[in-house]
């Protein structure tokens, strides 16, 4: 019995606690060692970036709603002040019909040319006065006219007549007398009355006579400014806003109180406003911020502005900030917590792996986050650690084989990516001269190989008697099982040929067959590829390596076939001629019926292609194919097809593919000779009887149709006269007489059995005219095919 001291266990035990505790104090010391972590910094970078993606699209977005809105009102605007713009133009033009017409009144004109004598021309002048007033009541925007002579110096009006001195218009008329203009408007003039109160006046005034190099007199026209202003300017009020008529100077000549003008304009502003047809702006108008559009007219150069308050316009542009803001936060609040969250599940395991390590491992301070800890406890187990390096080697073996095993199947890489991996792996392959050996084993005898480890052992027992023969001959390196082949990849000396190269090829090859009999007792054959310069082109010399074992059954088990033996020579192809030949006299002999002579040539042609080893395999492969091809073609010359021969599912080619040796071949060939030799007699035995059967059944299905003996034969791929022959040897008919009656037995029973015309009849029989079919009816029946239909009427009216 052992006895433990109570003590000395409950020390140990409280040693390990200790222990356990001070492992992770350490962790968490090593935590604390840290900088900031690198979840907390890339969240912080992402926080920042949010805000400023957030910042920028929410200023794009407001910023091109406000132009969206901006040019969207003045649209609206714009469309309004041209419906303003049209209704203004309108009075205008007819004031200015009226003064022309008044201009060019007579009375008007001699008033202007006469002097006023007010005892002599009182009537005249009083009636000019009566028509000036019935002008003035007969139109709501007409405030008064007037008409000045110069010779006179006299004003005549609606009210009377009056001396220019005292005339209160007299500041316009003066001017507009020096000017060359015939017609011009004038800017709003205010009227005071006697009882204080005003009124405002937009003038027309114009020559008499019109277009006089020195103007006699003026007519002036007065339109009531603020009754046009309300009952035609202001009419779209509530939409609009104020409106304002300016004239070409930036004058205002219209606006519903002069006492609040609203203030210049800036010149950037009125340029814009000259320059532009059409346009808005925002402009501080007495205190108010406003949204100004104008429209400039063609006919006057008049400007037609409207007046909006922004708050007004903008409304919507508010809510589309506010909306885009809050969209913005809540995006900006959703993508902060998701990425708190994603950090805080991904931090989660590194937090715990950096624990763990600070665990087993001394930790250090000064560490910047997570990973450099991580990357420097790694850095220090690969100093201290002796079985993490041995693990560590044991995966550079595998990664080795993997990089071997990619090199021979053909992965892309350049020669100097694949060189830089083989210093890396230190492969004993130098990266010039290469060739490919791919050896095939198969056991030589019965003995039961399907135990894995006896499998594995004989791999290795391979491996090993093709490194140490590898190793003898100058070089190289084996790889095991690569599609269940071992592949040994050979380097050459410095300076050696294609020719040189492949005879030490063929050399090693013979060396490691001989080696793996003695050791194994396996058969072995061996492919050989071709020699190359690189040794990134290995894969291609290892693709050759296999399709030379392809051609195994021609060369038989445990040869050694090279890819280079497989290339044509001037040799070979008159060698392959004189087989040809053989095999047509194969195909002759059968085709005669002599099964005992194709038979014997078939022997001979395999004798010498077994004992023949200066003829190419791929020539080999192509004689045997050549026969098959013949033997296939016999049986179609004589209109059979392979079912015929061979049963309903022969997959002819594939059964000859699957032969792996000279022997198994022959005997397939001795079955296939036979059984297209039995089809032959068949046919012989039964004079083309069966073909025939096929030809007349071809005739019936198509009576209908424009048929002749060419075009039949041609269907069947036969000369004309020779079809004719056979069809008059098997049928007793020639073929018209055939085709004829058979026509005649349709055109029966459509007389029998349907209503139709003899017309009809005779297109659907295949007789083509109604005169053909009636040929025929009275040369077989001696009757018409009329009298043909009554007979077969009278025949079941009496058989009741």
């Amino acid at each position: 019995m052992n006895l433990v001291c109570p003590s000395r266990t409950s020390a140990r035990r409280h040693a390990t606690i200790g222990r356990q505790k001070k492992k992770r104090t350490d962790g968490l010391q090593g935590e604390r060692n840290m900088k900031r972590t690198v979840f907390v910094r890339l969240l912080m970078q992402l926080t920042l970036a949010m805000i400023l993606i957030t910042i920028v699209s929410g200023t794009v977005v407001y910023g091109y709603m406000d132009r969206m809105l901006k040019r969207e009102v003045s649209r609206s605007n714009i469309e309004v002040l041209g419906q303003t713009r049209k209704l203004v133009e309108n009075t205008l033009v007819e004031v200015q019909r009226l003064a022309s017409s008044l201009a060019l009144n007579k009375d008007i004109q001699r008033a202007i040319g006469l002097d006023w004598d007010m005892n002599a021309e009182y009537r005249f002048l009083e009636s000019i006065n009566d028509s000036f007033r019935d002008k003035v009541a007969s139109s709501a925007y007409i405030h008064s006219i007037y008409l000045y002579s110069g010779r006179n110096g006299k004003v005549i009006s609606n009210s009377g007549i009056a001396d220019l001195a005292g005339f209160w218009h007299k500041d316009a008329i003066v001017p507009f007398m020096k000017e060359s203009k015939a017609s011009s408007w004038y800017d709003t003039n205010p009227i005071s009355y006697a009882e204080g109160t005003k009124e405002n006046v937009l003038s027309y005034m114009m020559s008499v006579p019109l277009h006089a190099l020195n103007k006699s007199g003026v007519l002036v026209i007065n339109l009531k400014e603020d009754l046009l202003y309300n009952a035609v300017v202001n009419t779209n009020n509530r939409k609009l806003g104020n409106v304002a008529i300016l004239n070409a100077s930036g004058s205002v000549l219209s606006y519903k109180d002069k006492e609040l003008l609203f203030t210049r304009f800036e010149a950037a502003d009125a340029d814009a406003m000259k320059n532009g047809q059409e346009g808005y702006f925002t402009h501080d108008v007495n205190g108010t911020d406003t949204f100004v559009s104008y429209l400039t007219s063609d006919f006057n150069g008049w400007q037609y502005v409207t007046f909006n308050p922004s708050r007004e316009v903008f409304k919507q542009s508010r809510a589309v900030l506010g909306v885009t803001l809050t969209v913005s936060g809540l995006c900006f609040a959703i993508g902060i917590a998701l990425m708190v969250i994603v950090s805080g599940r991904y931090s989660r395991p590194i937090k715990r792996m950096v624990q763990a390590i600070a665990q087993r491992a001394e930790p250090a301070a000064g560490y910047k986050d997570e990973f450099s800890f991580i990357r420097g406890s790694f850095d220090r187990l690969w100093t201290m650690n002796d079985e993490f390096q041995e693990k560590l080697k044991e995966t550079e073996i595998v990664m080795r084989e993997h990089f071997l095993l990619h090199l021979l199947l053909g992965k892309p890489a350049t020669q100097e990516e694949t060189v830089r991996e083989l210093d890396y792996y230190r492969i004993p392959l130098q990266p010039e001269r290469i060739a490919v050996l791919v050896v095939q084993t198969s056991a030589s005898g019965d003995a039961d190989h399907s135990d894995d480890s006896y499998r594995s052992l004989l791999h290795y027992r391979i491996r090993s008697i093709c490194e140490q023969i590898v190793e003898e001959h100058g070089g190289g390196v084996v790889v095991s099982q690569v599609q269940k082949y071992d592949v040994v990849v050979l380097n050459f000396a410095e300076g050696a040929s294609k020719e040189s190269a492949a005879l030490a090829a063929k050399t090693i090859a013979m060396s490691i067959q001989s080696g793996i009999a003695e050791q194994t007792g396996l058969k072995t054959t061996i492919g050989i590829g071709g020699y190359y310069d690189k040794v990134s082109d290995v894969s291609l010399s290892y693709h050759e390596a296999i399709d030379a074992l392809l051609l195994e059954r021609m060369s038989g088990a445990g040869s050694i076939v090279a890819f280079q033996d497989l290339l044509a020579n001037q040799a070979n192809r008159n060698t392959f001629i004189a087989y040809r030949s053989q095999a047509d006299k194969l195909i002759v002999e059968l085709k005669s019926g002599s099964l005992d002579k194709s038979l014997a040539i078939k022997t001979e042609i395999f004798e010498r292609l077994g004992g023949d080893d200066s003829l190419g395999y791929h020539y080999k492969n192509m004689i045997l194919t050549h026969i098959v091809n013949g033997i296939v073609t016999v049986i179609f010359e004589l209109n059979g097809n392979a079912e015929d021969v061979f049963g309903t599912d022969p997959a002819m080619y594939y059964d000859y593919g699957k032969q792996s040796s000279l022997s198994g071949i022959s005997a397939w060939f001795d079955d296939m000779i036979g059984r297209a030799y039995r089809f032959i007699q068949h046919k012989r035995d039964h004079k083309n009887a069966d073909f025939m059967d096929k030809v007349t059944a071809y005739i019936r299905q198509h009576s209908k149709d424009q048929l002749s003996l060419q075009s039949v034969s041609e269907t069947v791929f036969m000369n004309a006269n020779y079809f004719s022959k056979l069809f008059k040897e098997t049928t007793g008919k020639t073929f018209v007489e055939y085709l004829t009656e058979v026509r005649l037995q349709d055109a029966c029973a459509l007389l029998n059995e349907t209503d139709k015309t003899v017309t009809d009849i005779a297109e659907s029989s295949g007789f083509g005219t109604k005169l053909n079919l009636i040929r025929a009816f009275k040369k077989h029946f001696g009757m018409t095919p009329t009298d043909y239909r009554k007979n077969g009427v009278m025949e079941r009216l009496e058989n009741g």
